[in-house]
């Protein structure tokens, strides 16, 4: 875990643009508003950016879909307790 978040230190503050896998709230994911999901991304002094969506066949995209929906009831049920 340390080994992760100080690679991404690294890249933030050197602006090196690594393409690390990190989770952020993304507009949309496959249908899903509003999600926190782990995509490979551009990693800089400018934050991070999606470097592009993976291909997935119509299992993985069924299966990254039911992913996102979970994620997002978690979340959501979480953030509405407070």
């Amino acid at each position: 875990m340390a080994s992760a978040i100080g690679r991404i230190c690294q890249a933030v503050v050197h602006d090196t643009c690594l393409i690390l896998t990190v989770g952020v709230v993304h507009a949309e994911v496959e249908g899903v508003p509003e999600v926190c999901l782990s995509l490979p991304m551009v990693v800089n002094g400018s934050g991070a950016r999606l470097l592009a969506y993976p291909e997935l066949n119509p299992t993985e995209r069924e299966g990254l879909r039911r992913s996102a929906r979970i994620v997002k009831e978690a979340t959501d049920s979480v953030l509405l307790d407070q």
